[in-house]
This record gives C-alpha cells, structure tokens and sequence, in this order.
C-alpha cells in the first residue's frame, strides 16, 4: 500500500496493503467485468466506501456516549480482526503469516489502531465533520512522505500544491478557535493532525513491506494486534469503569465493527484489485462531505462559514492529490481495483 508519482502514491497507499497481496480474478459470466452481477458488486463496493464510511464519523460521535476512546477502538478492531481472519479462512487462504513477518504485521497494526483512536479521542472535543475533514488529509501527507522516502515517487507540483491547500484547509476549520484566543480548545485538532501523521507512516511503511498474505488476512492481523494493545490501554486507564451501557452507544458501537471495519474495508481491498487506484481513491473527497453533512443534519453540528470554506479547500486539496492529469475524466468506474473509522 513503489510507483511513479508521488500522486499515484498517494492513491495506492491511502490505506495500506502489501505489494506482494493478490486476489484471484472472479469467473463465470456474472463475475465477469461486463456481467451484471459484477457492476452490482461494484456499485454496492462504491456505495460502502462513499456513503457508509462517510457515516462513520457520526457512530463514533454517538458511541463516544457511552464508551470511552480508547476501549472503543481496541474492542472494536478486536472483533474486526477476527472477523476478517475468518473471512479469509473461509476463502481457503492460509492464516499463518510468514516467518520474519510478524513484527510488520503487528506494528503497523499498533500504529493504524493509533491512528483510529486520534479520530476517536479528538470528538470529544470536534464536531463529526471538522474530523472528517481534518483526517482527509491523510492521502497528501502520505505522497508527502512517500516521495521523502523512496527516489521512484516524486513530489510533483500538485502534491506540493495540494499539501499547501491542505494546511490552508486545516487552518480555516481552527481559525474561529485561534480568533477567539482558545488555543487551548484545539485539543482535538491537534489529536486528528497527529493522527493523520501516524496513520500515513503506517501507510508508507506498509506500501513498502512485502507480506505474502491474502489481503483480508493482512488486515485481519494488523487490526486484531492493533486492537489487543488498545484494550490493555483502556484497562490500564480503567476506562471498563467508564462503560456505560447506553442502547443507542452500543448499536453505534456494532455498526462501526461491521459496517465501517469490516464491510467498508472489505469493499475498498476488493476495489483495489477491480478497478483504477485513483478511483477507489475518490472516498477521500466523499467522506468529509458526508459526514459534514450528517452532523449538521442529526447532531446539529454548527455548519458555519469556517466549515464551509475549510470544507471546499481540503476536497480540493485532494482531489488535486489523488487526481492524476492522466485520469481526468475518468468518472465513475464502468465494468472493465484504500482505508480506518
């Protein structure tokens, strides 16, 4: 999750996976890339990251109610691990990772659970949106980095443009705050930026790891040992005393397993092998917007000016990022391959 721009980087490693990670292609005429049962698969992979991921922001905000961050994030990609180890057990995949792969595998499993608990500690402080929009950045921070490590990835005038738009876009949303003199409100804000900064280093470091896993595998480990040290975290800060058993926290909490964990992170790794990574890129600009708008609509979240303008200048910081010339036009994929809330 080593390429020719830092752009195209930056697609391909938007969530992790391994070089050496490959699904069968599928067969039959349903499963064949001009069969119907193939564009519903896609339609459905598309609408899971786009809309279902976008909504992701909105369950942590409401499971925050009743279950404190950091038990939160470590049971939920417990459950998620498990869940996506059985899933490629299932497929007839090997589960045992290779000897001399196990301390990637868990480390960067450790750093993208980290990553996921920044989100879900900073709102307590942010609204949904201003989360979403802050963690958008994570594609521009990773070509960033990706072209300080490796000289096959240049960082290209639109990278450098749109990591500028970025920062402008992250400053607009933390200007009411900073106007006010409440710099010591910008709690949350700084958690997301330096949860983007872990998350894309687990990302780069990913990319260039060589893991001979099928990829539901992969991710299965890398969320089960993230999750297993951050639920030792929540007991060291006896955070099961906080647990309160509030219905509508727990159906937040079973969602955000199932939906955002597994079926979103499925449907992205399924993506990445079906159609263009600049494609299955674009949930970078469509989850921001909906989960702007979900807060707005459900939470009364304060949609004003700031919001607004921060919201327009980091999609448009990745869309510039993630967008190659080459792949203007490109639309929604036809039938002819992130990722974690």
């Amino acid at each position: 999750m080593a390429t020719p721009s830092a752009s195209s980087a930056a697609r391909d490693a938007s969530l992790p996976r391994s070089r050496a990670l490959t699904i069968p292609p599928e067969r039959g005429p349903a499963g064949s890339r001009g069969g119907w049962g193939y564009r519903l698969r896609l339609f459905l992979a598309f609408f899971c990251i786009y809309i279902l991921w976008g909504t992701s922001y909105l369950g942590i905000r409401i499971a925050l109610r009743g279950i404190p961050p950091a038990l939160m994030s470590g049971a939920r990609f417990v459950l998620a691990g498990l869940l996506l180890l059985g899933i490629g057990r299932a497929g007839g995949g090997g589960l045992r990772p290779p000897p001399g792969t196990g301390f990637p595998l868990v480390a960067i499993g450790w750093m993208l659970v980290a990553g996921n608990w920044g989100i879900v500690w900073a709102e307590q402080y942010t609204a949904s949106g201003v989360a979403a929009l802050i963690f958008a950045t994570a594609p521009i921070c990773i070509a960033a980095m990706s072209a300080a490590v490796s000289r096959a990835e240049r960082l290209t005038p639109r990278t450098v443009a749109g990591l500028v738009l970025g920062l402008a876009g992250v400053a607009l949303l933390a200007w009411p705050k900073l106007s006010r003199g409440a710099v010591g409100d910008l709690r949350g804000e700084v958690a997301l930026v330096l949860a983007v900064l872990i998350w894309s280093v687990a990302s780069v470091w990913a990319k260039h790891a060589t893991v001979s896993l099928a990829p539901f595998v992969a991710a299965g480990w890398q969320l089960l040992a993230g999750g297993a040290l951050f639920v030792l975290f929540a007991l060291l800060l006896g955070e099961p005393a906080r647990l309160r058993w509030d219905g509508a926290s727990l159906l937040a909490f079973a969602y955000l397993t199932v939906v955002g964990s597994c079926l979103g992170y499925g449907s992205y790794l399924w993506l990445l092998h079906h159609v263009p990574a600049a494609r299955a890129a674009t949930f970078a600009y469509v989850n921001p917007v909906v989960a702007v708008v979900l807060g707005w609509l459900l939470l009364a979240e304060p949609l004003g000016l700031f919001v607004i303008l921060g919201t327009l200048v980091i999609v448009s910081a990745v869309v510039l990022t993630i967008v190659s010339p080459r792949s203007r036009g490109a639309g929604f994929p036809g039938p002819t391959p992130h990722s974690e809330g």
